[in-house]
């Protein structure tokens, strides 16, 4: 089932749009959390014959001239990377809302990750986040409080510079 965000947007777009109609689209799910503090990882489907990017456009967007391109995008799953450990995810937004654009010719649906802090800090946050829910009530909004600290530096202007940079670019 979709999250109520999907369901929003999906229904949005299905109001708002012919989407039987439109040729070209481009969707960028921006995630916080995991990869590099303050860099961002271009995470593409598994697949990357997939229907939902075209990779040769995605490039020519991302080419950086200090940057390895290749360095910078990579495949859900994909070792040693922001991307590490989703290797079976399914039903992601890309899918989701892609599979609205059947008939696009032209592709480009990924997700953005942009570094938090260390991921077993983050997989520390979310773990006891989930006990607090299930067997500490009273401790939730602490608990909450840790994740969201997690997923957004807020007493870090660096970071904040950082994230605002690369996604401009």
């Amino acid at each position: 089932e979709l999250q109520q965000s999907n369901k929003l947007l999906s229904t949005f777009l299905q109001n708002e749009l012919d989407v039987e109609q439109v040729d070209r689209v481009g969707l960028v799910d921006v995630h916080t959390g995991l990869g590099p503090k303050g860099f961002d990882t271009i995470i593409t489907p598994n697949d990357e014959k997939s229907s939902y990017i075209d990779r040769d456009v995605l490039v020519s967007i991302l080419q950086d001239d200090n940057l390895d391109i290749e360095k910078r995008i990579v495949a859900f799953g994909k070792d040693s990377s922001a991307a590490s450990g989703y290797g079976d995810v399914v039903g992601t937004v890309e899918e989701g809302i892609g599979s609205l654009f059947s008939n696009a010719k032209k592709a480009i649906l990924l997700c953005q990750e942009f570094g938090t802090i260390n991921p077993i800090f983050v997989s520390q946050a979310l773990r006891e986040e989930n006990a607090a829910y299930w067997h500490a009530p009273g401790k939730r909004i602490e608990a909450a409080q840790r994740v969201r600290g997690a997923f957004y530096l807020h007493n870090d202007p660096q970071w904040k510079a950082d994230i605002v940079t690369r996604g401009a670019d």
